[in-house]
């Protein structure tokens, strides 16, 4: 349950919104209740009045108005009640989502997770959706429930003392004891629907990113067989959870109807020893609106465990330390307009691993230079510029730019600094100027069509909707030498002091891949370049060519 006190922290701000939601939802249910009893002591005293003489005395106007009144109340009351529990409620996953992302952003590049992507994309989804029934499901209906009872309690105690006694008695226990069994009936069914569903999204998303391969090697039959087999799981649990809605359902009926009964016995001969009258229509509607309460609370826990354990998942990765942490400012003297790099005895090995990748790695690189290292696929280059990058942490040794330590850089001057093209450029389903724009949003529509036709890729916003085109997912599908002059118009976008290239033309043909080099050399004027390879392009431009081979780093050529 302690998981769940993020959402209550995160719902601080919105107190005064989930509030009047909460009154709202009484003031509704209020309205409903009194529509319907009124309505039957309207009928039946109207009946009663034209049985007897004080038909010409009786007063229709009034409680033909109070219903007018409950009506209106209940419509606007219920549409008012939705509009501002469900933009709180929405407001506050959006939180959520954004908590979620920063904390789980900084784990990805050390890799202090061993999570599926499916695992990751259901807990970002599926698990932050779940934590709406909190308030819509649990906390609204449960409070705005307790209150409406004791008013029903309270109103009917004006009539009749006993009766009023006895649903004091009846009333909590079943809204208190009802909730706590389904609880427990609804917890091993919602466990396994939440597992089921889990692995249901893990698996079709293999399948999916897999599907080439799966065909390639024939296995995409008996994958899927895999995922039938979780998805009658699912169904399954799905089952067992809907039987449990339907015995609340049935339950909920049955204690209605007896009740009822037992009420009607109590008051056949007359409310509070007083002849019959229309006062026995009043608190026997009253009642028969009043178990619609009910159902909403015992189905809010019912799916209780599910919310906890969402929760619990959710936990399980904000509460995770990152290895890397950045100070809230950098040093006062910092100047990100001048980079000059120093690494001092550098060791590195990932994880728990006991074997160093990178070992005594001594480097100076003075502003303005440019350079080069070079060495076989896995030897460490790319983790070289990571490090630079501050994606991991050294396991000993000290990098400094311009003399600080690059740990006393907050993160917002350390991205400033550096521009980074790693192997792997990411797309976000989403527009072109989105996705170019992820380098420096502030830049305007011409400065984007500028470096696309400097990358040789302005055709991708010659269409219809220009800059607005969506790439990625269903839409427009790049190529990986697109995708890689992509990151290079982001590089040129970004204006960063020291440019970081990981293999930056890698995939393309042999005239563009100099055309790109010679492209990103141009923009290095005046900035720090390491560029890290295993092909000979553009390396003639390079001050010093350093050899990676044996975690160690060794000067190669200079000029």
């Amino acid at each position: 349950m302690s998981s769940l006190l993020l959402i209550f922290k995160l719902s601080k701000a919105y107190r005064w919104q989930l509030l009047i939601g909460i009154i709202l939802s009484v003031a509704t249910l209020i309205s409903a209740i009194g529509l319907l009893s009124v309505s039957g002591w309207f009928i039946s005293a109207a009946a009663v009045a034209g049985l007897s003489n004080g038909i010409s005395s009786f007063n229709y106007m009034m409680p033909a108005g109070v219903i007018r009144a409950f009506s209106i109340t209940r419509t606007v009351g219920r549409w008012s009640e939705r509009v501002v529990s469900h933009n709180a409620t929405f407001k506050i996953l959006s939180d959520l989502r954004v908590h979620f992302f920063k904390n789980l952003a900084p784990l990805i590049p050390n890799r202090k997770l061993n999570f599926r992507d499916g695992d990751l994309l259901n807990r970002i989804v599926s698990d932050v959706d779940a934590l709406d029934e909190v308030f819509l499901r649990l906390i609204n209906p449960f409070v705005s429930g307790v209150i409406v009872i004791s008013c029903i309690v309270i109103f009917i105690n004006f009539f009749d003392q006993t009766i009023a006694a006895l649903l004091g008695l009846i009333f909590p226990g079943f809204i208190f004891l009802m909730p706590a069994v389904f609880y427990f009936l609804g917890k091993s069914p919602g466990k396994q629907y939440l597992n089921a569903k889990i692995q249901f999204r893990i698996n079709l998303l293999d399948w999916l990113s897999a599907h080439k391969e799966l065909i390639l090697f024939n296995a995409l039959d008996k994958y899927k067989q895999q995922i039938d087999k979780v998805q009658d799981k699912l169904f399954d649990a799905q089952y067992k959870m809907a039987k449990v809605s339907a015995l609340s359902v049935s339950i909920s009926i049955l204690f209605n109807g007896w009740l009822m009964v037992l009420i009607l016995w109590l008051i056949a001969d007359g409310v509070n020893q007083q002849p019959q009258s229309p006062v026995i229509a009043l608190i026997t509607f009253t009642l028969l609106a009043s178990f619609e309460i009910m159902p909403p609370i015992i189905a809010s826990f019912q799916h209780l465990n599910q919310t906890i354990s969402s929760s619990n998942r959710l936990a399980e990765l904000t509460n995770t330390e990152p290895e890397i942490r950045f100070p809230e400012s950098s040093a006062c003297n910092f100047n990100i307009d001048k980079a000059e790099i120093s690494l001092c005895r550098l060791n590195f090995k990932y994880g728990t691993s006991q074997k160093l990748l990178l070992e005594n790695i001594d480097l100076i690189i003075e502003h303005g230079e440019k350079i080069a290292v070079v060495g076989t696929t896995g030897c460490g280059k790319s983790t070289l510029l990571s490090l630079l990058a501050r994606l991991y942490s050294p396991a000993s040794g000290d990098i400094r730019i311009n003399q600080e330590p690059i740990s006393s850089l907050n993160e917002k001057d350390l991205r400033r600094l550096i521009t980074f093209i790693p192997q792997r450029i990411d797309l976000l389903n989403t527009t072109l100027r989105r996705n170019l724009q992820l380098a420096r949003p502030d830049a305007a529509d011409e400065e984007l069509m500028d470096v696309l036709k400097l990358v040789k890729l302005e055709y991708l916003a010659e269409t219809e909707e220009g800059l607005s085109v969506i790439l990625g997912g269903q839409n427009r599908i790049l190529s990986g030498g697109e995708c890689r002059r992509i990151g290079i118009a982001r590089a040129l976008l970004h204006k960063g002091t020291i440019l970081l290239m990981d293999e930056p033309a890698e995939g393309l043909d042999e005239e563009t891949e100099e055309e790109m080099i010679n492209l990103l050399l141009g923009y290095c004027f005046n900035k720090t370049l390491i560029y890290v390879t295993h092909r000979t392009t553009g390396l003639e431009h390079m001050d010093k060519i350093y050899h990676l081979n044996d975690r160690t780093l060794t000067l190669k050529q200079s000029v």
